[in-house]
């Protein structure tokens, strides 16, 4: 399916960075340190539905499913930009890459594109910022009748969700050995962090 699957949440353990040793923890009669949850622990995931995709949120501590959006079939990927908003590849073809970017209000249950693909290319992957604000893009091109990358078209992309324009940072055509970079991670202030892939007579390799 390509949807993200997500945990949010985290663990906290009480008495970190203190300079207390054990022993002197149980001289005074205080207790070990013990993990607690800060934060209810949610699983997002999604699966196909009379030809929707439903968009769901486990809850592990209490057991109940949500269905946060009931949205269309030819997605993937789908992140959480707030308690409201989600950000997914819309409109994909065989190769499993999309025309967009959609941003979806789960309160409206209404999607706006806010990136869409060069013509010709398609939205492999894409990574956002912490902070939901940026985006860097991979856009890719195959050959014609391939269904790999190899001697195809590559491009990472920058960009402000909500914002017109999008800033290039690669436009690569595959050789032979000679990888292409695609994005891994985004910082708050726009900062991007990319690994290079290879295509082979599969899927491709990350290095």
């Amino acid at each position: 399916l390509g949807l993200l699957g997500l945990v949010v949440g985290g663990v906290y353990f009480s008495g970190f960075g203190t300079t207390n040793t054990q022993e002197q923890q149980e001289e005074a009669g205080e207790e070990e340190a013990t993990e607690q949850s800060l934060a209810p622990n949610i699983i997002i995931y999604g699966n196909w539905q009379a030809k929707k995709t439903a968009v769901k949120a486990y809850n592990m501590d209490t057991g109940n499913t949500t269905v946060l959006a009931r949205i269309g079939d030819d997605i993937k990927k789908v992140s959480v930009l707030s308690s409201d908003n989600l950000l997914f590849i819309n409109k994909t073809d065989s190769q499993d890459h999309g025309k967009e970017l959609m941003l979806y209000s789960m309160g409206n249950k209404k999607g706006e594109a806010v990136y869409k693909a060069d013509n010709g290319f398609g939205i492999d992957d894409y990574v956002v910022s912490p902070d939901g604000r940026y985006i860097a893009v991979w856009e890719v091109r195959f050959p014609q009748n391939s269904g790999i990358l190899r001697n195809g078209s590559s491009r990472v992309y920058t960009a402000e969700i909500g914002k017109s324009g999008k800033n290039r940072l690669y436009d690569e055509v595959q050789v032979g050995q000679v990888p292409v970079h695609y994005p891994r991670g985004i910082t708050n202030s726009g900062e991007v962090f990319l690994d290079t892939f290879l295509p082979n007579s599969g899927v491709g390799w990350a290095y």
